[in-house]
This record gives structure tokens, C-alpha cells and sequence, in this order.
């Protein structure tokens, strides 16, 4: 019997630690800048390995940012910021809608938001700036962040070139 109750015990308790988790992932860890949101909570939902998006893209380019960060202007931070959090947001619902979900969908929920949370929170003011310097830092320091070898892919060139149809948009 004692045995049955420390079991029930500690079952109980690892609940209310899942609970902890739901709760991070579903509200406070999705405006905010901690990166392991995508390892703790997409990649413990989906296990899609270190090649899959959670961790071998948004946690790898969320660490990136956030490491950078100070290298941004006021505004490029912002854009950051921002940009952070509405990635997150956009795969909240895969974190509470899992049926029959794979990693491949998470990649393209993901890749699909890419333009949207960029453009809507100011990337392409960062580049209609009449300061010059803070041109050539926001563009030296995206260059600090991003790997080339990410760009080579049909998904990279479809992002780049919906973001700059976009940013041409606001502009005219």
C-alpha cells in the first residue's frame, strides 16, 4: 500500500510538472527570447531530431539572434524581438492541434510564417532608413546571424523573394 501511494505520488507530480511545461509553451515562452522554447517544447512534442526545424533552424537562428543582438540597432532589436515572437506564436497551434501532425508539417507551418512575422513586425524599414550607417550595420549583422548554405534551398528563395515582393509593396 505504501509503495501504491509513493507511486500515485510521484505520477501526480510529474503531472503538474507537464502541466508547468503546457503552460511556458502555450503563454509566457512565446513572447520572449529564450530559444529553448523550440528544443523543450516543439521538439519534445514532435522529436524531428537535430536536422528538423526545432532544432536545427529555430533554435538555431533564435540562439543566433538573441547572441547578436546587441550588434542591432534600436530598431533592428525590435524588429527582433518581435519577429521571435510571432515565429513561436505561429507553431503554438501545432503544440495544441497534434493530430497526425508530422515534422514535416511543423517545417512548413514554420517556413509559411517566415515572411508574415518579418515583414509585419518592420524588416523592410530596417532597409528604408535615411541613416546609412544604420543600413550597412543591420545588413552587416544579419550577415553575423545567417549561414549562406541555408539560402540554397527552393523554401529559402521562395521566403527572400515573397519578403522583398513585400517590403517593394510597402514602398509603392
Amino acid at each position: 500500500m505504501k509503495y501504491q501511494a509513493t507511486i500515485f505520488i510521484l505520477l501526480a507530480l510529474l503531472g503538474l510538472a507537464h502541466t508547468y511545461d503546457k503552460q511556458y509553451c502555450l503563454n509566457e515562452g512565446l513572447s520572449n527570447n529564450d530559444c529553448n522554447w523550440y528544443v523543450n517544447c516543439l521538439e519534445d512534442q514532435f522529436h524531428c531530431g537535430p536536422k528538423g526545424y526545432p532544432e536545427g533552424y529555430g533554435f538555431k537562428y533564435c540562439s543566433r539572434f538573441v547572441e547578436k543582438y546587441d550588434k542591432f540597432s534600436p530598431a533592428g532589436q525590435k524588429w527582433i524581438d518581435g519577429t521571435l515572437t510571432c515565429l513561436k506564436q505561429s507553431l503554438k497551434d501545432s503544440l495544441v492541434n497534434t493530430d497526425n501532425k508530422t515534422c514535416k508539417d511543423v517545417n512548413k507551418i514554420a517556413f509559411d510564417s517566415h515572411p508574415r512575422c518579418y515583414v509585419e513586425n518592420g524588416f523592410c524599414e530596417l532597409f528604408t532608413k535615411q541613416d546609412i550607417q544604420e543600413i550597412y550595420q543591420t545588413l552587416l549583422s544579419l550577415l553575423q546571424v545567417y549561414q549562406m548554405k541555408d539560402f540554397l534551398s527552393i523554401q529559402s528563395i521562395k521566403q527572400v523573394t515573397i519578403v522583398t515582393f513585400d517590403c517593394l509593396q510597402k514602398k509603392i
